[in-house]
């Protein structure tokens, strides 16, 4: 493989598997071994430093960058409201499954890719975009699986989290990740997650419920805002109790250093039975102006005065979601 030589000197990506492959592609191509993590809020609130020497991976535009990848309509559709055309940007936009996908594609030509970038590409690709035929493939312990689940692991601390994803890019840009997965840290966090995840489950069902006007319970509602301490779930857990349903929200508190807020999170996602249906979780919240995502998964953030003003923003928002929901085509 051939670096491409020009003056960048960080990757800047997302905090998912998404973003870690797509860093380790650039890692690969580019020679760079700085990487920061973060989430698409905090780059929309300028809270993350980024400059002309950055790459910027599965995150909204910057306003500045070396090279930017991107696959969220919406971020393409907030720089087109500014006046700004997403494909004059350096790098490259594109509606893909995954921003991997978009990088891939955009080297390829150039680049004498190792056989098995394609494959974690595609794997990439049906997790970021949770393309399962039946819930038996999402669940089979596949090496994909085996890495994605291990980043969901309750980590010691911010530092330790960071230092296993950083490792991560690295291997995945040598290694297959039938080979990664075989690693005894991968494995050790890949175990400590499915302790949790028997924990989620129950925590879903005792959390879940209906709105009143989705008669047919097309999708579940998962409520965290009565909890006292931050609680971490895996949303598409649900679709385990629920086989029938066809998408899944979770609303939760913010937390600040550990404080919780009167702020809200509220997330979704489409379930496996959904399948090729035009529901398109993304544009809901993008309806809603909270936040953003593609058809398959989405977040947004909601702001609040007070406790009574959350109570009132959160069964504002879930009645909007439960009429936008309807209102898309089956």
């Amino acid at each position: 493989m051939y670096l491409l030589k020009l003056m960048l000197s960080r990757i800047v990506t997302h905090n998912d598997l998404d973003g870690i492959f797509s860093a380790s592609l650039c890692s690969a191509i580019h020679g760079i071994d700085e990487v920061e993590f973060t989430g698409p809020n905090a780059v929309a609130n300028r809270a993350v430093s980024i400059t002309a020497d950055d790459i910027v991976c599965d995150l909204p535009y910057p306003g500045e960058c070396g090279l930017w990848f991107d696959h969220h309509a919406g971020n393409a559709e907030e720089l087109r409201r500014l006046g700004v055309d997403p494909l004059s940007q350096p790098g490259r936009f594109a509606q893909e499954k995954s921003c991997a996908r978009v990088i891939y594609s955009y080297y390829q030509n150039d680049y004498d890719f190792p056989v098995f970038y394609g494959e974690s590409v595609r794997e990439v690709d049906k997790i970021d975009s949770f393309d399962f035929a039946s819930v038996a493939e999402w669940r089979a312990e596949t090496p994909v699986r085996i890495i994605n689940d291990s980043l969901k692991c309750a980590f010691r601390d911010r530092e330790a989290e960071g230092a296993y994803y950083r490792s991560l890019i690295g291997r995945l840009a040598e290694q297959s990740m039938a080979e990664v997965a075989q690693a005894n840290d991968v494995r050790d966090y890949f175990q400590a997650y499915l302790k949790d995840e028997e924990k989620m489950v129950e925590l879903i069902r005792a959390s879940s419920s209906f709105h009143p006007a989705d008669r047919d319970r097309e999708f579940a509602i998962i409520d965290l805002t009565h909890y006292p301490k931050q609680t971490m779930v895996v949303r598409n857990l649900a679709q385990i109790i629920y086989p029938e349903i066809y998408g899944v929200f979770l609303v939760q508190n913010l937390y600040d250093r550990g404080v919780k807020t009167t702020n809200l999170k509220v997330s979704g996602s489409l379930t496996i039975r959904n399948g090729k249906g035009k529901k398109d979780i993304g544009e809901i919240m993008r309806i809603l102006n909270i936040g953003d995502g593609h058809p398959g998964a989405g977040s947004g953030q909601i702001f609040c005065d007070s406790k009574a003003d959350m109570e009132r923003k959160k069964q504002d928002a879930l009645d909007k979601i439960c009429q936008i929901w309807h209102s898309q085509a089956a």
